[in-house]
């Protein structure tokens, strides 16, 4: 009885029909359960412009203000959304469907087409917004920036670049902001020439590098030629011109710094011995005159400072000077390159009175015989002579007034 209640269950239609949608129930269930519908937000995703070109057809530039990324939520299957991530996602903006207030719509489509039809999109932020303006241009010329340090011993020269101005065009906004054009070039350990290419930076007056986003320059990038000098030390020499108030005059000059390093090719540095600064113009003057030079005017053709910004301090120390009078006495006088065959008498002719002329602090700790009054009677023959007392010569004093001796030579007597 009972083999033929269980027969009756299994092949009685509306039973097996019950029992089929039972099972659907159960599995729809169980797979609602276990792959349940969620949602997520992305953010950050990039938006690309399409059809710009419509823009700039018609003479006009444009910037992004707003818009140039976007977040959007992704409902759908867990199994499906729990993975999908900014790259799973395209997000554009077409700029030939601008709005009255130059906004652009912003959609979002799912890379792959499969996943399409399992999610909804809404998009959050769903417009880029942007600012039009006529386009601009401006010449501009490329100013070379180095890093590093070439080796010791070395300098570099003046950088070249060629092209050496570039058009730069843009927004007028953002051209307004463009002060310099530059091209960095590392130098680090170099000893010779060094000729490369390198790319273009626009910056403000800050240095600060700025968005080069609708703004094109004539060439991308440019050819870098950075000469490299050997160096040498050279002596500076400072001279003066004109002369100083009635009076007065140099008592030093004193200058800083005393050597420089000079660069150039070798030819070139061969035929340097020094430095000569010939132009500290003193006329007239009654006190200290100073100056600030610039070395590289002195330089010659194909020389290079090391130090580009070289200036010498100069001071030209000016002394009034006085009078002193000196009686000198007949011994301190000498007669150099006296013969043996001659004897010498020497006496004054006029007086031994003399003026010497210096500074004060060095006559007036002076003695006659610090002035070392000679005669040079090499030439002389028998006979009596009338001859100018010679002095030291000196910077600090000067003997202003002649003294006249006579030198009498006379045969030496022979001796028994």
């Amino acid at each position: 009885m009972k083999t033929k209640i269980k027969n009756r269950f299994f092949t009685h239609p509306l039973l097996m029909l019950v029992a089929l949608i039972l099972a659907f129930i159960i599995w729809l269930v169980v797979t609602n359960v276990s792959d349940y519908k969620i949602s997520k937000t992305i953010r950050d995703l990039p938006v690309s412009q399409e059809n710009g070109d419509a823009i700039l057809k018609s003479g006009k530039v444009y910037n992004v203000t707003d818009g140039e990324t976007t977040s959007i939520i992704v409902k759908g299957p867990r199994s499906v959304v729990e993975n999908l991530s900014a790259n799973d996602f395209i997000a554009t903006a077409d700029l030939s469907k601008l709005s009255v207030t130059n906004t652009a719509e912003i959609k979002v489509t799912a890379v792959d087409s499969k996943v399409t039809g399992q999610i909804s999109i809404d998009v959050v932020d769903s417009m880029m917004s942007l600012s039009i303006e006529n386009q601009a241009e401006a010449s501009l010329p490329v100013k070379v920036y180095t890093t590093g340090e070439v080796a010791d011993g070395y300098a570099l020269g003046t950088p070249s670049t060629t092209p050496n101005i570039v058009t730069v065009r843009g927004p007028e906004s953002v051209l307004d902001t463009i002060t310099e054009v530059r091209a960095v070039v590392d130098v680090s350990n170099l000893t010779s020439q060094y000729v490369m290419k390198t790319s273009l930076s626009c910056t403000d007056a800050y240095g600060v590098a700025v968005d080069k986003v609708n703004v094109t320059l004539s060439v991308t990038d440019v050819t870098v030629t950075i000469p490299v000098y050997p160096l040498k030390e050279v002596p500076v020499e400072v001279s003066t011109i004109g002369k100083p108030a009635d009076g007065y005059d140099v008592r030093s000059i004193n200058y800083n710094p005393e050597t420089i390093e000079v660069a150039g090719d070798e030819e070139t540095l061969a035929k340097i011995k020094s430095i000569k600064i010939n132009n500290v113009d003193i006329s007239g003057a009654t006190e200290t005159v100073e100056q600030n030079v610039q070395l590289a005017s002195f330089l010659p053709e194909g020389a290079y400072l090391a130090d580009s910004n070289s200036v010498i301090a100069i001071s030209v120390d000016i002394e009034k000077q006085v009078d002193r009078k000196f009686t000198l006495a007949l011994n301190d006088v000498s007669m150099v390159n006296q013969s043996t065959k001659y004897d010498y008498e020497l006496s004054f002719e006029k007086g031994s009175e003399i003026t010497v002329t210096g500074f004060a602090d060095i006559i007036n700790r002076m003695v006659a015989e610090d002035l070392a009054a000679h005669v040079d009677v090499s030439k002389l023959e028998p006979g009596e002579h009338r001859m100018d007392l010679e002095f030291k010569d000196s910077d600090d004093y000067k003997v202003t007034s002649d003294v006249k001796v006579k030198i009498t030579v006379s045969e030496k007597k022979d001796e028994e």
